[in-house]
């Protein structure tokens, strides 16, 4: 009696490997930036006046303490709105960098809040 014995051969399965490819190929076409897709954008020039005249932006800085400096000059919070106000009379721009130390108590910050409010401050940087 002769067996026979039949060796079956293992074929690669292409059917996922033709998915992935295909899955490649999607991608690469919708990521793929071509020429006149996006907006036309006109950016603005710069004005000669942003770069001939820059002003110092006005800083004031509560420390841990509780004390209020105005461009590094020590006040105390009734002389702030006093001096804050000539400061900002002569500015196109009224931006106030209020920098706050973060062990700071928070009523003197929101004080200080009001007290630019007061002074017509519309812009503000905050640095803790």
């Amino acid at each position: 009696m002769k067996i026979r014995r039949h060796k079956k051969r293992s074929r690669v399965d292409l059917a996922p490997l033709i998915d992935v490819v295909f899955l490649l190929l999607i991608f690469f076409m919708l990521t793929f930036a071509v020429q006149g897709q996006g907006l036309d954008m006109l950016l603005p020039k710069e004005s000669q006046a942003a770069t001939e005249n820059p002003e110092k932006p006005v800083v004031i800085a509560i420390k841990q303490d509780g004390s209020i400096t105005l461009n590094g000059k020590p006040l105390s919070s009734d002389a702030l709105l006093n001096k804050l106000t000539q400061a900002l009379q002569t500015r196109q721009d009224k931006q106030v960098v209020i920098e706050s130390s973060e062990d700071a108590r928070y009523e003197v910050f929101v004080n200080v809040l009001d007290i630019t409010r007061q002074a017509g401050v519309t812009d503000y940087s905050i640095v803790m």
